[in-house]
């Protein structure tokens, strides 16, 4: 699946949705690139990807959030005002909010969301080529 209506602004992005953690979110969907270059064929298989399983992919996030907030509860209380650990992932809308859809010029996809414990960085989940929760350096890694 080709990603359509992309407008190159630094990157390439458009205006999305995701419905995730039980709501859905206005988020925008960013393709990376060095320079000017198009959208690569390893970020329209992984975009295709997405797409096609977006149901399993969202459950397998909202999972892997999950998990990291509640093994990591004891590093993110001291900056999260309202901590607490999470039973369901709908409960995450309250502490997270979807920024972006992204893929990296290698292919991999993240959702990269605000969060309470960590203002100024905020959170991401790679979904591709394998789940990762952590702090946006993730991206990096």
């Amino acid at each position: 699946m080709k990603f359509e209506g992309m407008k190159f602004n630094v990157m390439w992005r458009k205006p999305s949705k995701i419905d995730i953690f039980g709501q859905t979110f206005d988020i925008e969907l960013v393709a990376d690139c060095y320079g000017k270059e198009p959208i690569n064929e390893a970020q329209e298989k992984a975009y295709g990807e997405f797409v096609q399983n977006s149901d399993k992919i969202i459950k397998d996030i909202e999972n892997c959030a999950m998990n990291f907030v509640n093994e990591n509860f004891d590093e993110l209380e001291p900056y999260w005002d309202c901590a607490t650990k999470i039973s369901d992932a709908r409960e995450l809308a309250h502490f997270v909010t979807p920024k972006q859809l992204y893929f990296d010029t290698d292919g991999s996809g993240f959702v990269l969301f605000d969060a309470d414990w960590d203002i100024e960085h905020g959170f991401a989940v790679r979904f591709t080529p394998s789940m990762l929760a952590g702090t946006i350096d993730i991206l990096y890694s």
